[in-house]
């Protein structure tokens, strides 16, 4: 009994160190691809956004797309039960004295974190390295003028109330549809820019919607099935340009920014109800920016939007104005800063405005149209 025993303690510590090494050689090797990514965006773009991210997601993609629901959302929903789970019961061990088994289990929690880590790296991370998309597309960066500030907000308006006119079929369009139609845009834009992928994407519902409606947030990108997910709850006008900010994040687009940048292009390229979703966003991220520096023009601007897009504002406005809850919304943009701020985004959340800089350059190319 007692050598029995000794062995078991003897497999017990095995297993901890053998634990211990594959987590520390999994977070030294996703240091390394980092360390190495950050100094060489050009490789990144032409070996791993072009041609490896390609493979794996197109890969993962086929794995997922039979599923009418998200494979991601289920994967981390049971990693965070076996998480939560080891951890707890580690402390259980220690508060009792069996410091071995206890440090056994706080270990496992630590390989699936470990892992996790690495293979985000892998599947999806990488991306946040590659070249921008001011270098991608050739945009023209300078200092915006009030005045070019002004001319793409009066032109995203103009444009708004020519769609609305347009959209007579708006009962037609479901939350099934919108997911289903999505990466259309992406078609035309993948034939024009080969840094676009242009296979199809299906775009999934998040079963825990709700959390995400009081967060604030409308949709996020899981890399492990290359699921770009959407919250179904808001106005169906806001759902298109959604499903293609998070489509544009499964093309390798990781910076939110940009994401935001892509998702309107493609979504410009797709049909009236996309091109007017997309629109309505933009006009609420340009018009941002304008009235904080210019209120008088902002007004003469704004004043030109006919009574079917300040409806639709209003729709959008109300909804969150509604449902969002402030503790919540608060929570999910703190982990999301941090998130953002550890992926080669420095500005975290507040980047989110940056896609006006890339409006106004995409526009003065000739890129919005």
């Amino acid at each position: 009994m007692i050598r029995a025993r000794k062995l078991s303690k003897g497999n017990e510590k095995k297993k901890i160190l053998t634990l211990i090494f594959v987590s520390a050689f999994c977070l030294a090797f996703n240091f390394l691809l980092v360390f190495l990514a950050s100094r060489e965006s050009q490789w990144v773009e032409m070996f791993y956004s072009r041609f490896f991210y390609r493979g794996i997601s197109g890969f993962l993609n086929t794995i997922s797309h039979p599923f009418p629901f998200s494979l991601d959302e289920i994967f981390i929903g049971i990693e965070i039960i076996l998480l939560v789970y080891w951890i707890v019961k580690g402390l259980v061990f220690i508060i009792g004295k069996k410091i071995s088994m206890g440090i056994y289990y706080l270990t496992k929690g630590l390989l699936i974190i470990s892992i996790n880590i690495l293979l985000f790296q892998l599947f999806w991370g990488l991306n946040n390295y590659r070249m921008t998309v001011e270098d991608l597309f050739e945009l023209d960066v300078h200092a915006i003028s009030q005045d070019e500030l002004g001319d793409v907000y009066d032109f995203l308006v103009v444009r708004g109330n020519k769609l609305a006119n347009q959209l007579t079929e708006i009962d037609e369009w479901t939350e099934e549809k919108v997911r289903r139609e999505a990466y259309l845009g992406y078609v035309s834009l993948g034939d024009t820019y080969d840094f676009i992928s242009p296979k199809k994407v299906k775009v999934k519902p998040l079963l825990i919607s709700s959390f995400f409606t009081k967060s604030g947030y409308t949709g996020i990108y899981i890399p492990y099935f290359s699921e770009a997910n959407i919250n179904i709850e808001p106005p169906i006008l806001s759902l298109g340009f959604t499903a293609s900010h998070e489509i544009a994040h499964q093309k390798g687009f990781a910076g939110e920014d940009e994401a935001n940048f892509i998702g309107f292009l493609a979504a410009m390229e797709n049909s009236t109800y996309f091109q007017y979703s997309a629109i309505l966003q933009m006009q609420v991220y340009i018009g941002n920016s304008l009235y904080k520096t210019d209120q008088v023009a902002y007004k003469n601007i704004a004043d030109l939007r006919n009574e079917k897009v300040l409806r639709d504002l209003k729709e959008r406005r109300d909804f969150w104005d509604t449902h969002i809850n402030e503790s919540a919304a608060e929570t999910h943009n703190k982990l999301n800063d941090v998130f953002l701020k550890a992926n080669n985004q420095p500005e975290g959340i507040v980047n989110y405005s940056k896609v006006t800089e890339l409006i106004v350059f995409a526009y003065e190319k000739g890129l919005v149209k």
